[in-house]
């Protein structure tokens, strides 16, 4: 098994496919490969959507995901490394999965090639930056629901 090491980071963002008004969902990928390895380019990708939980919760978070871009392009032993929680992590885990990249190569071989990718969930107009539900063993977590703020023009 060949496997390189290399660091390069690319942001994507605006993606059109995924978006919900007033919600952006942005990458940025990381490869580890040798000094000689022509790093995977990404050639076709999926944008992630936000979960419902997360969008009622007006939740924001960042998911980042260990994957190893196999000598066929295709994303392969996808671990979640740092977790937002409500939902995302599966979203995440679920658009990465379909991407698509040019392998990595060396010599003109192809190559399995380590990255890591973080997405950001990003909603535009509310700030909940952290949530946490401590659920007992026995019980289900809680589901969030919009609030929504009336003003009182009296």
């Amino acid at each position: 098994m060949n496997l390189a090491l290399i660091f390069v980071l690319t942001t994507l963002s605006g993606f059109s496919q995924g978006r919900l008004d007033g919600i952006d969902a942005s990458t940025a990928i990381s490869y580890s490969a040798g000094a000689d390895v022509a790093v995977p380019i990404l050639i076709d990708k999926r944008a992630p959507v936000y979960s419902e939980e997360a969008y009622k919760a007006r939740y924001q978070g960042k998911v980042k995901l260990s994957l190893i871009v196999g000598a066929d392009g295709k994303p392969e032993d996808l671990k979640v490394v740092h977790s937002a929680g409500l939902g995302l992590d599966e979203r995440a885990v679920e658009a990465v999965s379909q991407w698509r990249f040019t392998p990595g190569k060396k010599g003109g071989h192809p190559l399995r090639v380590a990255a890591e990718v973080e997405v950001t969930f990003r909603l535009r107009y509310w700030r909940t930056t952290h949530l946490e539900f401590i659920v007992p063993s026995d019980a289900s977590r809680p589901l969030p629901s919009p609030i929504f703020f009336r003003w009182n023009d009296r």
